[in-house]
């Protein structure tokens, strides 16, 4: 009803954001009035641990990334996700980490499609896990799916996605190996779920 009755204001970006926030917060409300942890309203645990990634901030120089990095996965993280553009930070990054340790990188949309797709290569050799957001704009599906196609190294998106609608999309127009949705901006909880549903059904 809140996404329906808004939708002159916008589908996606703050209204979006609000209504997640409004949603998450009538599932707090109903939590507490059944005296119930919001998790068993939902069905429960399905694990009792979860693994982590430390996820970094961009840095101006490669040796300060990757110095971090290092100390992150000397903490116990399994995975080490960059913010950098750069190849030379990927690569002292994996050099710190060494092979053991996931690497990421999420460019947060600043290429042009063939510009991922070169950069994706060279990435290739350092053992990136995936490459996250690499294209601008961030709803360019046909250039997200050209990527995928031509990239050595899977492809992630959907932090800035909106509603199971929109990862629809994402998913028929089969631009993306791994989804991402951000409970905070897609539409709350239930929105998060059906996007989770349509995941399964297509095999992302």
């Amino acid at each position: 009803r809140m996404y329906l009755g808004t939708f002159r204001y916008g589908r996606k970006g703050m209204v979006l954001n609000a209504i997640s926030g409004v949603e998450m917060a009538l599932w707090d409300i109903l939590g507490k009035s059944c005296g119930l942890p919001v998790y068993k309203l939902l069905g429960g645990a399905c694990w009792s641990r979860v693994r982590a990634y430390a996820s970094l901030p961009p840095y101006e120089r490669a040796g300060d990334a990757a110095a971090d990095a290092a100390e992150m996965a000397a903490e116990g993280y399994h995975m080490v996700k960059l913010h950098q553009r750069d190849i030379e930070s990927v690569r002292e990054t994996r050099r710190a980490i060494g092979p053991s340790v996931d690497l990421s990188v999420d460019v947060n949309g600043c290429w042009t499609a063939r510009e991922a797709v070169a950069m994706a290569r060279q990435m290739d050799e350092h053992g990136v896990r995936w490459l996250e957001e690499p294209v601008q704009p961030m709803d360019d599906y046909d250039g997200l799916r050209f990527v995928r196609e031509n990239s050595p190294i899977p492809i992630a998106t959907g932090e800035n996605e909106y509603t199971h609608h929109g990862f629809k999309t994402l998913v028929e127009k089969q631009a993306a190996d791994i989804l991402q949705p951000d409970v905070i901006k897609a539409g709350g909880l239930l929105c998060c779920r059906k996007i989770l549903g349509i995941a399964e059904a297509w095999n992302v």
